[in-house]
C-alpha cells in the first residue's frame, strides 16, 4: 500500500510540475472568467510538485528498508 501512495504521489507531482496551469484551473479558476495564475503561482505549484516527488522517494526508501 505504501508503495502505491508512493507511485500516487510522483504522479501528482510530476502533474505539478508539468502542468501548474491545469492544477490552477482545477482548484481555483474554474470560478473566474478571463483571469490566468500568477508567476508566483506557477512556481509554488513547481515546488511543491518536487516537494511531493521528494516524499514519496521517502516513502519508498522506507518501505524498501522495512
Amino acid at each position: 500500500m505504501k508503495v502505491f501512495a508512493a507511485i500516487v504521489l510522483i504522479a501528482v507531482g510530476v502533474f505539478h510540475i508539468a502542468k501548474p496551469e491545469t492544477i490552477w484551473y482545477l482548484k481555483e479558476g474554474w470560478k473566474f472568467e478571463d483571469t490566468e495564475p500568477s508567476d508566483l503561482y506557477l512556481e509554488l505549484s513547481r515546488l511543491f510538485g518536487v516537494f511531493l516527488i521528494v516524499v514519496a522517494m521517502f516513502i519508498l526508501l522506507f518501505a524498501w528498508l522495512s
